[in-house]
């Protein structure tokens, strides 16, 4: 019964870190194509 309790709590520790980790990595990218799209709107209009 306690590997249970402890498997389930790794689950969601896991899970927990999934998302996060995701998450980041979904900013980082968005944060990384909205510094290109400015680059590239700036050079345009100069």
């Amino acid at each position: 019964m306690r590997s249970k309790r402890l498997f389930l709590a790794g689950l969601v520790i896991g899970i927990l870190l999934a998302a996060s980790a995701s998450f980041g990595l979904m900013a980082y990218f968005s944060n990384l194509a909205e510094e290109h799209f400015n680059n590239t709107a700036v050079s345009a209009l100069h």
